[in-house]
């Protein structure tokens, strides 16, 4: 009995712990500029050496997220990956990884997971 109150009170000390290691990157990407090195300026950076982005300047960095936005919308490609991930970057199409975590996300907070 003793050990579940215990279990039950750290996990309410758990919870805003873990959502402020969480707000830390969420807050960095409110600013409007993109990650020096991400994923998406690697996408950028092929598409450009591969000569599909027409007068688009990538050398400024870091690229702002509206100027990306931009690139994106711009971007004309017959490959289907290439598509896919412009799609993916645009949020037209979710990302590979949003079934799964949609499906694990009501398993992971029941009630009998949160209630004490």
């Amino acid at each position: 009995m003793r050990t579940e109150s215990y279990l039950c009170r750290m996990r309410y000390l758990l919870i805003p712990v873990l959502l402020l290691t969480l707000a830390a990157p969420a807050r960095a990407q409110t600013d409007g500029v993109l990650e020096i090195g991400g994923e998406l300026e690697q996408f950028l950076l092929r598409q450009q050496t591969a000569g599909r982005l027409n007068n688009a300047v990538l050398s400024n960095r870091p690229l702002s997220a509206s100027e990306a936005r931009t690139i994106l919308q711009s971007l004309q490609t017959d490959d289907p990956i290439d598509q896919r991930l412009r799609d993916q970057f645009l949020g037209i199409a979710p990302h590979p990884s949003a079934e799964w975590a949609q499906s694990i996300w009501p398993a992971a907070f029941t009630k009998s997971s949160i209630m004490c």
